[in-house]
């Protein structure tokens, strides 16, 4: 395929209705965590995708719900249904333009500024949720992170633990 550029992020979830309150970590929301994980993530995952709806209510079925997703491995669009099925999380995916109006049957002239794949979705590790004032974490690697945030917010506090450093650490 010629050069395709993304839609935004959308996700799919079937079950994310059926969340397991036993399954859930949470810890509670400070200033300025969305920065600080989006590094720390973007630092240890190959794939991150963020949803923030930031008040558009104007989708058929409403906004999307607020999450940060990151995972190590890529998905067929295909694929999507089944895995969000069987972890019970959501699944990131976007979907190409071109392919978009290939499915439409729309036609678009506009030159792509970066070659991308038609489709792309991955299988979340971790996917972070905000309600009110907390954080949600879930995930295969939930408890994990809830460690991490936990420990890097600590450094940034008190010991003074430089980011690269921490990340580092965690690494060994």
């Amino acid at each position: 395929m010629e050069g395709a550029e993304m839609l935004p992020f959308f996700y799919f979830c079937p079950t994310l209705m059926n969340e397991n309150p036993a399954s859930l970590h949470r810890i509670p929301v400070l200033e300025h965590d969305l920065p600080l994980f989006l590094r720390l993530l973007s630092a240890h995952f190959p794939y991150v995708a963020l949803f923030d709806p930031r008040g558009k209510t104007d989708f058929p079925l409403g906004p999307f719900r607020f999450g940060l997703f990151a995972g190590t491995q890529p998905l067929t669009l295909e694929q999507v249904a089944p895995e969000a099925d069987r972890i019970g999380l959501p699944i990131p995916f976007c979907v190409a333009y071109d392919y978009k109006n290939r499915l439409e049957k729309l036609v678009s002239e506009n030159p792509a500024l970066v070659e991308t794949p038609e489709t792309f979705a991955f299988l979340p590790d971790l996917a972070l949720f905000r309600e009110g004032q907390e954080w949600v974490l879930r995930g295969s690697a939930a408890d994990l992170w809830q460690q991490r945030f936990e420990q890097v917010r600590k450094g940034r506090r008190g010991e003074r633990i430089a980011l690269g450093q921490a990340l580092c650490r965690w690494q060994r």
